[in-house]
């Protein structure tokens, strides 16, 4: 009986990925509840991801919160509105961006009802 051992095989399967949909979501740090609320209930796209063991992510958005500093988004390679994050912040990922649309959705109609 010969028995193999597939420990890289599935290392970065649950991961996202380039060209996957995120919802992300920073640390309680953050003082500005407006991005916070933005990052939350928008969709963003992963264009890079550089490192390996702490990996960094830039994810693209269509557009940026109306009235946000400049440095709250960047361009990189021609490409604008571009946030980095790291694992811990990517909190929903998936290939499809549909799949995705429910709970952005649902974070919308949370933004409204805040106090």
């Amino acid at each position: 009986m010969i028995i193999k051992f597939k420990i890289f095989e599935s290392l970065n399967d649950n991961s996202p990925q380039v060209g996957d949909y995120v919802i992300c979501h920073e640390g309680t740090m953050l003082q500005e509840y407006e991005l916070c609320d933005f990052l939350k209930s928008n969709i963003g796209q992963i264009i890079n991801i550089s490192g390996f063991l702490n990996a960094n992510y830039r994810v693209k958005y269509k557009k940026r919160p109306a009235g946000s500093p400049a440095f709250y988004f960047y361009t990189f390679e021609n490409i604008r509105n571009i946030r980095n994050f790291d694992i811990s912040e990517i909190k929903h990922w998936s290939k499809n961006k549909e799949d995705l649309e429910p709970i952005a959705q649902f974070n919308r109609d949370l933004n409204k009802f805040r106090l």
